[in-house]
């Protein structure tokens, strides 16, 4: 039985890894478009087939991370006039 382990390298998993946290802390300091300095890492290590998807699992996991990490910050007064709005015409 092979090792799941045997096709990964490390070092693109490590390169991976910093450029994700660094767009992370880019993205939400400027408010967004962090997962586009992700996009030629990603076609480079994983293929253009798979970028797509990544990206998407990226954001799903980092908008709630956000909300976490902000949630005292968050001015609901704002929040509530918004959500009407953006209920009835979303995307």
């Amino acid at each position: 039985m092979e090792s799941i382990f045997q096709d990964i390298n490390f070092l693109y998993l490590a390169i991976l890894f910093v450029t994700g946290t660094v767009a992370f802390i880019i993205s939400t300091i400027s408010g967004g478009g962090g997962a586009l300095i992700l996009v030629p890492f990603l076609n480079f290590l994983i293929g253009t087939t798979k970028t797509a998807p990544v990206i998407n699992l990226g954001t799903f996991i980092g908008r709630p991370a956000r909300l976490i990490l902000f949630w005292k910050h968050i001015n609901w007064s704002v929040f509530w006039y918004y959500v009407p709005a953006a209920m009835l015409a979303p995307g």
